[in-house]
């Protein structure tokens, strides 16, 4: 019945939300550093770091670091569901080794993409952040959305993760589109 009401209200508030979130990112302007994190670090958040670096690469006038980071787990590969999801779409993820969030990983980010409000709930409880710079990266999302939060695909099928790789991909193409409209 919870996730029912709150799905409810993230359909219904995700416009405004949307709005609202392009408008902080464009009073950010050009940020340095974007921190991407989820849960594990190991599926969502690596795959949405390579991914923002390419279309960063191939947009950006100045440049832009790209990290991510979890909250649990450090020191695992990119799962290999997520590792072959994200081959398909030619982002590499073999290399990736997970970290956790500290405030060392934080301090230095002009931006924090989560992948729903749980982990920015996990971040301000281990971390101090300013509120402003903490983005739920669902709320760019440009299609109607069930719930803001972006599917943890972890220990299912494939298709489950060309699903959240889906919705990550609309997420960031938006996110960058509002970064170049701070520039």
């Amino acid at each position: 019945m919870l996730d029912a009401l709150r799905n409810w209200w993230d359909r219904r508030a995700h416009a405004k939300r949307r709005t609202d979130a392009e408008m902080r990112v464009a009073a950010i302007g050009v940020p340095g550093v974007i921190l991407v994190m989820c849960h594990g670090n190991i599926n969502r958040s690596p795959y949405a770091e390579h991914r923002l670096r390419v279309l960063l690469t191939a947009t950006s006038r100045s440049p832009v670091r790209v990290h991510s980071s979890g909250v649990i787990g450090p020191g695992r590969r990119a799962s290999e569901p997520a590792q072959q999801a994200a081959a398909a779409r030619f982002i590499d993820l073999s290399e990736h080794v997970s970290r956790t969030i500290s405030p060392s990983v934080v301090k230095d980010a002009d931006v924090v993409l989560v992948m729903g409000p749980s982990q920015a709930d996990a971040l301000w409880g281990r971390v101090s952040v300013p509120a402003d710079r903490v983005f739920c990266l669902g709320d760019f999302d440009p299609e109607l959305i069930m719930t803001r939060e972006i599917h943890d695909p972890a220990r299912q099928e494939r298709a489950v993760f060309e699903q959240s790789f889906d919705r990550i991909d609309r997420c960031l193409d938006a996110f960058v589109r509002a970064l170049q409209s701070a520039s």
